[in-house]
């Protein structure tokens, strides 16, 4: 791939997908279902990431972005769990916001990413804050519809300022599989403005998410040599209970987007 002089970079393996839905949650939070053409262009495996930009009317891409996949290969779409962020600290996301239904993004033609889930342990902590939910979502649908997780328990922390960030699109579908399989797969949504009017009548947890991993963890009987934490969201998230988790002897996992974008380029 190369440069061009407006800052784009140019390659014929670039891949178009399209909009092909859109929700808007908030006015800063969003889902974009995509599609490539043609469908089976692009592949990916649960809990890796995309990097989507603009086209740049010359055949290259602006402004590249990584975003995790919150769908499976097998459901023919790249459906993404996205935030606005405003100029200075965003650039792509700006016009992402500006596009509707059947505009065209571009995309880079391989997915990367690590954060992949692990079988050889029994327990799985996945802790995210907001859109960080994305590679838990994947990991989780694909598990579940095999039924290859008898073996397996699950513990999700989902943590936000506030309730509807959460979105009833991904809580709403979390909370049925802890209702449907209370043994095995526990759901804790958190937000940390309880005074606040917009999470009235929230019935979640209440507190940052690393002040709380470690309770969650030892109320639900995880033995840490059988625990893997699995972590995605804000660095500061990150780093605080990737602290606490390795104290406790578990294993973690993290998927770091706020590297360079060149460096998602690579």
């Amino acid at each position: 791939m190369r440069t061009n002089p407006n800052g784009g970079s140019v390659g014929r393996e670039l891949l178009f997908a399209y909009i092909m839905r859109r929700i808007d949650h908030t006015p800063d939070l969003a889902t974009f279902v995509l599609k490539t053409e043609p469908r089976d262009a692009f592949s990916w495996l649960p809990g890796q990431y995309c990097t989507i930009g603009i086209d740049d009317g010359k055949g290259g891409i602006v402004d590249p972005r990584p975003y995790s996949i919150v769908s499976c290969p097998e459901d023919g779409v790249i459906e993404l769990f996205v935030e606005l962020v405003p100029p200075p600290d965003g650039n792509l996301t700006p016009k992402l916001w500006a596009l509707k239904e059947y505009d065209h993004v571009r995309l880079l033609p391989k997915a990367k990413g690590k954060l992949l889930f692990e079988p050889a342990f029994r327990n799985h902590v996945m802790v995210a804050t907001v859109t960080g939910i994305a590679p838990f979502l994947a990991m989780l649908w694909r598990h579940f519809r095999e039924q290859t997780l008898a073996d397996h328990r699950f513990l999700i922390l989902h943590g936000a300022r506030y309730q509807d960030e959460l979105t009833s699109r991904y809580r709403n579908e979390l909370s049925d599989l802890a209702t449907l399989l209370p043994d095995q797969f526990c759901y804790v949504p958190a937000i940390t403005k309880p005074d606040e009017e917009r999470n009235r009548g929230f019935l979640g947890a209440v507190g940052r998410l690393p002040s709380l991993l470690e309770g969650a963890i030892a109320s639900r009987g995880f033995v840490a040599e059988e625990t893997i934490v699995y972590l995605c969201g804000n660095p500061d998230m990150i780093v605080a209970a990737k602290t606490i988790a390795e104290r406790l002897g578990c294993v973690t996992r993290e998927e770091q987007f706020w590297k360079p974008a060149k460096e998602a380029l690579r």
